[in-house]
């Protein structure tokens, strides 16, 4: 067995047999994985600390179309320890008196740190195992059914293909300055034809005296009231020809609230967009209201990378209303 050695270590610092030794090594391991996951970190002196990594979904491009990933939890470890939590594993997850807890807790910090130095296997049995890395360096690898209890939150989400929105360039046919270009030579050849024209009489030279032409003042319309800008529309969220930034998108509703409550509480607010593709309905984050996409683009850029890594800008097609929900 992996753990065979720590086990041996074990069973001769505290006395026990050898099954018992290995009964211990499993219990103190369950403790270990309640603790981390109610927590959310563990410490225990001869093996290091375990800490639940939040990562952020994200976005790529493959392929010609954006994928999004889902976010997830990873579990981390370090080989320093930042406190320990063996004796109070011992005391709640065990129910061991102080005496005995006390005693085991020395056990077992020898015995893990004896094997992690001697680099030798050591399996934690519903926790994870400690293992030697291709540059034979100790490695920590938890157990699978550690990771998906980890990330319950986020189970059966899988990444998201979507077609990657194409900029419509507008251009101006060439046939269409064609026509420009021959309307305003043929429109200016009529203009001087029509001071030149033969036949037209003239009047003789000296007959009249010449006054000064009397050209009337123009009548100027009165000018324009003056309107006020008009105030935004009540309940509008997002107005057509606008721009927002998208901080994620997720197959399940749900999901999308879940994260939009994480954000806010970091901070960032947001609010869920829906939106369909394929016959399908996806859920975004979606946050601010720019008037241009330089705003958006500044706006973005002062964001942290935790939160706009896989971001991105969206021109607004269709005005967003509120219907009750918050920013439905």
């Amino acid at each position: 067995m992996a753990a065979s050695d720590c086990i041996e270590r074990l069973s001769g610092l505290l006395g026990l047999e050898r099954d018992r030794a290995r009964s211990l090594l499993s219990r103190f391991s369950a403790a270990m994985a309640s603790a981390l996951l109610d927590g959310g970190a563990v410490s225990v002196r001869g093996l290091g600390s375990f800490s639940v990594s939040y990562s952020a979904p994200s976005r790529m491009e493959r392929d010609g179309e954006r994928v999004y990933t889902p976010p997830s939890n990873t579990l981390a470890w370090q080989r320093q320890t930042r406190g320990d939590d063996t004796l109070q594993l011992l005391r709640t997850g065990l129910a061991l008196e102080e005496d005995e807890a006390r005693k085991i807790a020395r056990a077992l910090k020898k015995a893990f740190t004896a094997t992690l130095r001697r680099r030798e296997p050591l399996l934690l049995s519903g926790f994870g195992r400690f293992e030697l890395s291709e540059k034979n360096r100790v490695r920590f690898r938890p157990e699978s059914g550690l990771l998906e209890l980890a990330n319950g939150s986020y189970e059966g989400l899988a990444s998201i293909p979507m077609a990657s929105p194409v900029r419509r360039r507008m251009a101006v046919p060439a046939l269409v300055a064609l026509f420009a270009v021959l309307a305003a030579f043929v429109g200016g050849f009529l203009a001087f034809r029509s001071g030149t024209i033969a036949g037209l009489p003239q009047a003789p030279l000296g007959w009249f005296r010449p006054e000064p032409a009397r050209v009337a003042a123009p009548s100027l319309p009165p000018p324009p009231p003056v309107v006020a800008p008009p105030a935004p529309a009540e309940g509008v969220l997002l107005d057509e020809g606008e721009f927002t930034i998208v901080l994620a998108t997720f197959s399940l509703r749900s999901t999308a609230l879940r994260e939009l409550s994480r954000l806010d509480s970091s901070g960032v607010v947001s609010a869920v967009w829906p939106a369909w593709q394929a016959g399908r309905k996806y859920w975004r984050l979606r946050t601010g209201r720019y008037r241009d996409r330089s705003e958006a683009v500044e706006a973005m850029h002062a964001m942290p990378h935790a939160v706009a890594g896989g971001a991105y800008i969206q021109k607004v097609i269709k005005r967003v209303v509120s219907h009750g929900e918050k920013e439905l």
